[in-house]
């Protein structure tokens, strides 16, 4: 199998703000692994507080590419390979997330599928009309009403869901 890693730097769409910095753009680790022509991809985000960067991540996978080895389903034994060295999470997610779109590719199959997640309830359309299947909780759930009581309506008081395609109401 062959390996290949690149950085890529992805511009947000809006600012990325936590307490310590805001940000428009991150660069990732793209892994590309080839096996008889088919290609799996991955890619996983460093993160600078845990010692790693685009850099270091896309050095660890270039040197050790060797680690997958020819068979794209021994998954058990590269992940122990793979473990057997410290640090660079995100570059052993890339490869990982690399190996789990090969073997789905090859199998003829979604990851998704091949990991026995199915979809849970119909597909809704979001707001910018792309197919969400996942929606999480944010904020309290719904408070109970007292007899004859009103509940608030903000969204911290009845919860409101975030999807892949934005904030919406309960």
């Amino acid at each position: 199998m062959e390996v290949r890693a690149e950085i890529v730097r992805l511009y947000l769409a809006q600012t990325f703000t936590i307490s310590r910095e805001s940000q428009d753009w991150a660069d990732v680790v793209h892994v590309t692994i080839d096996h008889d022509g088919i290609e799996g991809r991955g890619e996983a985000a460093p993160i600078e507080r845990y010692g790693e960067t685009a850099e270091s991540a896309l050095a660890f996978v270039e040197q050790h590419s060797d680690v997958v080895g020819d068979d794209p389903f021994a998954l058990e034994e590269i992940g122990a390979r793979l473990a057997a060295t410290g640090g660079e999470q995100a570059a052993k997610c890339a490869l990982d997330a690399a190996l789990h779109d090969l073997q789905g590719k090859l199998l003829g199959t979604t990851v998704n599928r091949l990991l026995g997640v199915g979809r849970v309830g119909p597909r809704r359309r979001g707001r910018c009309g792309s197919a969400t299947r996942t929606t999480w909780l944010a904020g309290r759930r719904r408070p109970r009403r007292a007899s004859g009581g009103s509940s608030s309506s903000s969204a911290a008081a009845t919860g409101s869901t975030w999807s892949a395609s934005g904030l919406s109401g309960p």
